[in-house]
């Protein structure tokens, strides 16, 4: 996903060359991985381990989440 939240709420986006320590999934407010790629497009990643229905379920993403 392109877009997250940091820990006001305020939306924070992937592009954004410094990375973000604390970030958060807008569906399900569980902490993000920000990676910055050098190689593939910068974006926000649940971790492995996560509860989020979209972040675990690659192929039932919704299109919302997706573009997120």
């Amino acid at each position: 996903m392109f877009v997250a939240f940091d820990k006001d709420e305020n939306r924070i986006y992937a592009n954004n060359p410094v990375r973000y320590t604390e970030c958060f999934c807008p569906a399900c407010n569980e902490k993000l991985i920000h990676k910055i790629g050098k190689y593939k497009r910068s974006h926000f990643a649940h971790q492995a381990n996560t509860n989020c229905y979209y972040g675990n379920n690659k192929d039932n993403k919704c299109e919302w989440h997706i573009r997120m």
